[in-house]
């Protein structure tokens, strides 16, 4: 298969596209000062931090009584 003018010049603005995204995603990391934003970010990340909130709040109610 002949690689063509047409095939490159695809692959350049899809890569444009890919890299444009990847740095939006981190402009709005870096001003939110969040790493995960959506639960689809980091799945497992997620699950983490709603065990950490829920012991939080476990030990809140604790000192509150």
């Amino acid at each position: 298969m002949r690689v063509t003018q047409k095939i490159i010049y695809s692959h350049i603005i899809e890569n444009l596209g890919n890299i444009t995204e990847d740095i939006k995603n981190l402009n709005e990391m870096i001003s939110s000062g969040k790493k995960i934003r959506h639960p689809s970010d980091d799945p497992i990340g997620t699950v983490n931090i709603l065990e950490i909130e829920k012991l939080l709040s476990s030990i809140k109610q604790y000192r509150r009584n």
